[in-house]
């Protein structure tokens, strides 16, 4: 059996400020391990510890690192595991050796005590062994000036029984001569314990080194003479020893040893009885290894032995300064392999080692490694080492060879065993070869195997695409391997067809709108190629589903409304459960079918709900109609007006839709585009995305409208003011929209018998002349009251009229014959009638009255606010100077007639005073003067008509001339 390293090695300090050296380790009664090491500040004595870390047997910390000392001149710890539990650690403290018991978990049971007496010097090398009885003993050198050895440095030691009651201290040496030193300690399986060391001689006589030993009872006391353990005993230099007890009970002490025929480490056996078993053995074997130093035995479980040394020449150099190696033998003392490289890192010097068994498995290495890598280049390493035996594959028969039948689809295909000396532990797995390598995996440590993916028969991807795999699967423990070639045959599997459609897998969502049909297409497939049948299986909603069997097109039986879900809970949210079946196996897809809103738009549903529409309405009327539309997913519906050729004759409220006329139509002056009185407006409903529209023509049809008196500001009253001696009042005017000859008579009022009217003319007129002095009117009051009317035959319009009289200066009446005459008034407020044939009258000064009866008359009416009355013929009104008819007493014309060609006559004034001459008026009709002098201009107020004329060109009339009516003039009314 030999051994290999369990891996790489390890840090065993996990301070790494400082310097970390001198590791010293030991089983523990648990089995566990300790090591221990100096923790120092390099280049002083102050400030060191002695630290420690517990392992399990497989290198795994236990708890965290211990402090066990501190102080000055902390040197070369060593630690032994205590039978009854717990551990000791002595060490050199300068002056002392001291010493101090931990129980397991490391903390002190007892303060620490010195070993060593007072008075020695030069204390070095201590060592401490377990002994069987549960007590210690503790050996070391030093020089001192009393005692049995005062030539040089003696070796000491001092037992303690189980309760660490101390027995006296004993020297080991019995040859005093020169220097003893550098001691080693074991306990002996029958009781008592062994300490070895250098004998280094009388130097001045060239005294060769020996290495001696002597066995002492657990007390203390000498059970024999020392003994001289190297066989060649002239010309060497025997040093460093170290001493373990094999489980037999023989002793093996190694050592290094100088020669000038070449140097190396021995180790020699003994029996219990301290005699010789066998010759020396060199290490290694027949090889002579300069510098090599600091060997460390221990006794296996196994009976056999391993030692630690560092060496740094060819063939034992790990490249860079010296290494530390260790070499193991069997319980008959022979070579178990050959030495092993123990530290992975090289760089520097790695040196110093310790070595401990491992309970029932190898052992353990610990060094000091200075000038490395990592967080610390000083500190302490470790390594394990297990035994390994030749490995043999043993599951499936085991052999070169093995066979397996896998279905497809399948992961697994075997778990490789293998065993080394009865045992598989340690043992790591393997693929190493096979022209299907690739496909496969192993644990390597449970060598479960399997391939990396399932393999699919029809689709093989074997090497020769045959569905016969082939590996090599191999077994190793870090020494021996075995190999063994896997045949796996894939077989055919009835596979379940698979749901490929909507994602696959067992469920599946989507979203469709509302309205249609169409689900969608469920797809399957079978690796087979199994012929595929699809059904509906289940659902709450199973019912509004439809499937083709064979071709899986899945549909609503009846398109889904959103307004109104029919789905079990009403939510619009559908579910089925889908399956494809190759008539052994089947899958299922649960499908889950949410359907959403469609904005299905607006519906104009008024006037008949199409998309044009007509109505007739009447004239004078702005509403229209209210317009109605409906949306079935409930939104709000807006109305507006989008078109037509009429649009802006139109206006909509855009909640109500009510649609009105802007202005009232009128029947009799159409404002529609073709003037047809057909109007054309477009209209439209939205929800805020999608609307309808409609065109409307809208009709307006004829009303018989009243006829309307305009006359004396128009209205339902008006007032007049005549002179006394005088008929005429005034004329009734009106207008009717559809142009309908028109009627007038008086109606009413409390002195309608004093008045009469001309039904054709409008002209009311006194029946007779009233007289101011002597008022005949109802109230006495010279106010008379009397009701006028127009009538189209149907309708009518009246007007209450108060007629003024005024009283005037009794100025003279002339009336004419029927001839042409010429009448002048006086100054006073005249009244001249100049009846039949064509007559000049002259009202001269003063208010007058003017009437010119029948014949073509012409009326001047002088100075004063005169009333002139043409009567029937072609009159001329003559104004000879603008005061003639001032703009605050203006004459009244009350008849003019264009149809009997009445002319007013302006020629004798002169038109623009700015300038010399007589100059002509300008007719600028219902213009706004632009100051220019000339300039005649006509206005319509209150029912009557006002002339006016500007003779200086500020803009403001100068004079004016009232005509009673509303009268459109032209300049071919005029005599400019």
């Amino acid at each position: 059996m030999d051994y290999a390293a369990a891996g790489a090695e390890f840090d065993v300090n996990s301070t790494y400020e400082r310097s970390q050296s001198e590791p010293d380790s030991a089983q523990l009664a648990d089995g566990n391990v300790i090591v221990v090491w100096r923790d120092a500040q390099p280049g002083t004595s102050a400030d060191q510890f002695i630290r420690a870390q517990v392992y399990a047997p497989d290198g795994t910390p236990i708890g965290l690192e211990l402090t066990l000392a501190s102080g000055s001149g902390l040197v070369q710890p060593a630690v032994t595991g205590l039978s009854g539990g717990g551990f000791i650690v002595t060490w050199d403290a300068g002056s002392a050796i001291r010493a101090q018991i931990f129980n397991v978990e490391g903390t002190a049971v007892a303060p620490a005590f010195s070993v060593s007496p007072v008075g020695a010097s030069s204390v070095d090398r201590v060592d401490v062994a377990a002994l069987p009885d549960g007590g210690f003993a503790i050996s070391w050198h030093d020089s001192r000036t009393f005692g049995g050895d005062i030539s040089g440095s003696g070796v000491h030691v001092r037992a303690f029984d189980p309760n660490g009651t101390a027995y006296p201290e004993t020297q080991v040496n019995v040859s005093t001569i020169g220097n003893q030193a550098d001691t080693s300690i074991a306990a002996l399986l029958q009781g008592g314990y062994i300490v070895t060391w250098t004998d280094r001689g009388d130097a001045r006589a060239g005294d060769p080194w020996l290495v001696k030993a002597r066995f002492l009872d657990s007390t203390g006391v000498p059970t024999g003479p020392e003994i001289v353990v190297n066989t060649t005993t002239s010309g060497v230099s025997s040093v460093e020893s170290s001493v373990t007890v094999l489980a037999n009970g023989n002793i093996a002490v190694a050592w290094y040893e100088g020669r000038s025929a070449g140097s190396a480490h021995h180790i020699q056996i003994f029996d219990p009885a301290g005699q010789p078993v066998g010759t020396e053995i060199t290490v290694p074997h027949g090889l002579s290894v300069v510098a090599a130093a600091g060997p460390k035995i221990v006794s296996l479980a196994d009976g056999g032995f391993a030692i630690a040394w560092t060496a740094n020449t060819d063939p034992l150099s790990d490249g860079s300064g010296r290494g530390v190696f260790v070499q193991a033998f069997d319980s008959d003392a022979q070579l178990v392999g050959a030495p092993m490289l123990a530290n992975t890192q090289t760089l520097g010097d790695q040196y110093d080692p310790s070595i401990v068994a491992l309970p029932g498995r190898g052992f353990m290495v610990s060094w000091t490694d200075l000038n490395g890598t990592g967080p610390d280049d000083d500190q302490v390493k470790a390594q394990i080492f297990v035994p390994v035996a030749p490995v043999t594959i043993t599951s499936d028969g085991g052999g070169d060879q093995a066979s397996f039948s896998v279905a497809e689809g399948a992961i697994s295909v075997t778990q490789v065993v293998a065993e080394a000396g009865g045992s598989s532990a340690g043992i790591k797995y393997a693929i190493v070869g096979g022209a299907d390598a690739a496909l496969f995996r192993i644990d390597p440590v449970t060598g479960l195997l399997g391939f990396a993916q399932a393999p699919d028969f029809e689709a093989p991807a074997s090497a020769d695409g045959d569905n016969l795999y082939e590996i090599q699967v191999r077994a190793d423990n870090g020494v021996y391997v075995d190999n063994q070639l896997v045949t796996v045959t894939v077989t055919n599997v009835n596979e379940k067809p698979v749901i490929l459609s909507n994602g696959g897998g067992t469920s599946a969502a989507f979203t469709l709108t509302e309205n249609g049909t169409a689900v969608t297409t469920v797809v399957g497939s079978d690796v087979d190629g199994d012929p595929l049948r699809y059904s509906i299986v289940g659902g709450n909603d199973a019912a509004l589903f439809a499937i083709s069997e064979a071709t899986g097109v899945l549909t609503f039986v009846a398109a889904p409304d959103y307004e109104a879900p029919s789905d079990f809970a009403a939510d619009n949210f559908y579910t089925v459960t889908v399956s494809v079946t190759d008539g052994t196996y089947s899958a299922f897809q649960s499908v889950e079918i949410l359907v959403t809103n469609v904005n299905e738009g607006v519906t104009i549903t008024s006037l008949g709900g199409n998309d044009s529409a007509a109505v007739t309405v009447a004239e004078n009327q702005p509403t229209l109609a209210a317009l109605t539309a409906t949306d079935l997913d409930g939104d709000a519906i807006a109305f507006s007006i989008t078109g037509g050729a009429d649009a802006a004759r139109f206006t909509i409220n855009a909640t109500t839709g009510a649609l009105s006329f802007v202005s009232a139509p009128d029947h009799e002056a159409p404002a529609d585009a073709d003037g047809n009185n057909v109007y054309q407006v477009v209209v439209a409903a939205s929800d805020g995305a999608l609307s309808d529209t409609q065109k409307i023509a809208v009709t307006i049809s004829n009303v018989n409208e009243a006829p309307i008196i305009s006359s004396n500001g128009g209205g339902s009253t008006a007032s007049v003011t005549v002179n006394e001696n005088s008929t005429v009042v005034t004329s009734v005017t009106s207008t009717d929209p559809e142009g309908t000859a028109r009627t007038y008579a008086i109606s009413g009022g409390s002195d309608a018998a004093r008045f009469t009217i001309n039904a054709t003319t409008g002209v009311l007129s006194f029946v007779s002349s009233p007289n101011y002095e002597a008022p005949t009117d109802a109230g006495g009051n010279n106010v008379y009251d009397v009701v006028v009317s127009v009538s189209d035959g149907a309708l009518a319009d009246t007007q209450a009229i108060a007629v003024s009289v005024a009283n005037i200066a009794d100025g003279v009446t002339l009336t004419g014959t029927s001839g042409g005459n010429t009448l002048t008034g006086t100054v006073a407020e005249d009244t001249i009638r100049g009846l039949g044939g064509n007559d000049e009258l002259n009202g001269g000064a003063g208010a007058d009255m003017l009437d010119g009866g029948a014949g073509n008359d012409a009326l001047v009416g002088g100075a004063g606010a005169d009333t002139l009355f043409g009567g029937a013929g072609t009159d001329r009104f003559v104004f000879t100077l603008p005061v003639d008819s001032a703009v605050a007493t203006p004459d009244v014309i009350s008849d003019f007639s264009r149809s009997e060609k009445d002319r007013i006559s302006l020629s004798d004034i002169d038109a623009n005073n700015r300038v010399g001459g007589d100059q002509k008026f300008a007719f600028i009709g219902s213009a706004a003067f632009g100051g220019v002098a000339g300039q005649l201009r006509y206005e319509q107020t209150n029912g009557n008509t006002q002339v006016m004329g500007d003779v200086n060109g500020d803009g403001v009339a100068d004079f004016v001339i009232q005509v009673t009516g509303l009268v459109g003039f032209t300049s071919g009314d005029f005599l400019l």
